[in-house]
């Protein structure tokens, strides 16, 4: 099937809107410049407005490596430190998940 990554954001909370425009960018880099990103949401919290969680699926583990070695991807982690709290071990997503995508509604 295909490989899928959640990660999860807090951002500041003057940063909001910063940290929106910055993923609309980023997520439409990372679909239309790398063959093997599937797809890239943004997701906002509606009871909490600083938590974002992504969902973006790849054709397989080595697309995102592709993805993470991207010119979009180092110009996206410059633009988002200022706008993010890091995590415990100081990377920017709070937290990341990483499953094997089992099934899918759409053909």
């Amino acid at each position: 099937m295909a490989f899928v990554i959640i990660p999860e954001f807090r951002v500041k909370e003057d940063k909001v809107e910063a940290f929106k425009e910055l993923m609309t960018k980023h997520s439409h880099n990372s679909v239309t410049k790398e063959e093997g990103c599937l797809g890239f949401d943004c997701c906002q919290d509606q009871n909490d407005p600083t938590r974002f969680v992504l969902y973006e699926i790849y054709v397989n583990a080595a697309a995102l490596d592709v993805h993470r070695a991207s010119e979009h991807f180092a110009w996206y982690n410059e633009q988002a430190k200022d706008l993010v709290i890091p995590g415990e071990d100081g990377r920017l997503p709070q937290k990341i998940t990483f499953y094997d995508r089992t099934a899918c509604g759409a053909a």
